[in-house]
Formats: C-alpha cells, structure tokens, sequence
C-alpha cells in the first residue's frame, strides 16, 4: 500500500509532500538528497485512490494558496500541507452521478473518516490513520 507523506524541515520553514510505499524509509532518503534534516509528520494511506493522482491534488490545493517553493516542497505548515491531503483524498474518492456531477463516496462504502477543519488541528498530533 502506497502513503501520501508530509515531511516538515526540522530546522526549516519548507514541507515536502510525496507518496511513498515506506515513508519512513524515504525521510532517510530525503534527508540525504536534499542535505537537509526532516521528520515524518503524517502518512495517509491512498486506499482507493491513485498515489500519484493524491499527490498531484494536494500539490494543486498547496499551489493554488501561493504556498509552492519548489519541487515538491511547500512554505506551508504540516497542518496546511495534511489539511491539502486529506481534501486532495476526498477528491480522488468522488464518483459521477447519474446528472453528471460529482459525489463522494459514502463513508461507509470506503470507511473515511471526517475531515478535521483547518482550527481543530493541533500542532502536536501526528495524523497516520489506517483507513
């Protein structure tokens, strides 16, 4: 199963957001590549979804708040770059109507869990949930 990641700088004002099959694995990589130190802030299973097409979505929603730096790293907080994953989740989970719209799925066809607002986040929780 392949993850949808955020990794905040630890000395740093950047966020990478990526997908990996082992996040943590790849914090060691990204630490070396980048010749910079970062923690694994969070991990979202892409169950039912795309990996790369979670991970396109969240960068559009980062991008589109003026929030890029460069390559897959963000000027955001881990809160704002988790808050654009799980919107980017919600939207790779929606299905066409019989209008020709768009609906989510149901919560208990794919068991998804409420997206938490952006104010009931907290800055010491770790998010990795097992959907």
């Amino acid at each position: 199963m392949s993850f949808v990641y955020v990794m905040p700088e630890v000395h740093g004002p950047l966020c990478k957001v990526g997908f990996s099959v082992n996040p943590a694995a790849r914090a060691k990589r990204v630490g070396a590549e980048w010749q910079t130190k970062v923690t694994l802030y969070a991990a979202i299973p892409c169950a039912g979804c795309q990996p790369a097409a979670m991970e396109h979505a969240a960068h559009y929603f980062l991008s589109r708040d003026g929030l890029h730096a460069h390559h897959e790293w963000f000027a955001a907080t881990p809160q704002q770059a988790l808050w654009a994953i799980y919107k980017a989740k919600r939207y790779c989970l929606r299905e066409r109507d019989e209008n020709g719209g768009y609906r989510f799925l149901s919560r208990r066809k794919r068991k998804i869990r409420d997206v938490p607002l952006f104010g009931e986040l907290r800055a010491d929780e770790r998010y990795i949930y097992d959907y």
